[in-house]
C-alpha cells in the first residue's frame, strides 16, 4: 500500500516539474505571451549591448536582419 502512495506522489511530481520546465519554452513564443513584443528577440539578437533608450535606433540600424514582424514595427515608428 506504501509503495502505491509513493508512486502516485512521485507521478504527481514528475508530471509537475514537467509543466514548469515546459513553460519557460512557451513564454519566448510571441503568440502565447501577449506582454512579449515583436522586436523582443531580434533586440535580444542584434542590439544587446544599447542602452534601453537607443534599442529602437540599433533595430533601424539592422533594418534588414530583423523579422518580419519587427521590421513592420520598426517601419511604423
Amino acid at each position: 500500500m506504501k509503495s502505491r502512495m509513493l508512486g502516485s506522489g512521485l507521478l504527481a511530481g514528475l508530471s509537475l516539474l514537467t509543466a514548469v520546465m515546459a513553460s519557460p519554452v512557451e513564454a519566448r513564443n510571441t503568440s502565447s505571451n501577449p506582454y512579449r513584443t515583436p522586436c523582443h528577440d531580434d533586440r535580444i539578437r542584434l542590439c544587446s549591448t544599447a542602452s534601453p533608450g537607443k534599442a529602437g535606433s540599433c533595430l533601424k540600424k539592422h533594418i534588414n536582419e530583423l523579422s518580419p514582424a519587427c521590421k513592420a514595427q520598426v517601419k511604423k515608428k
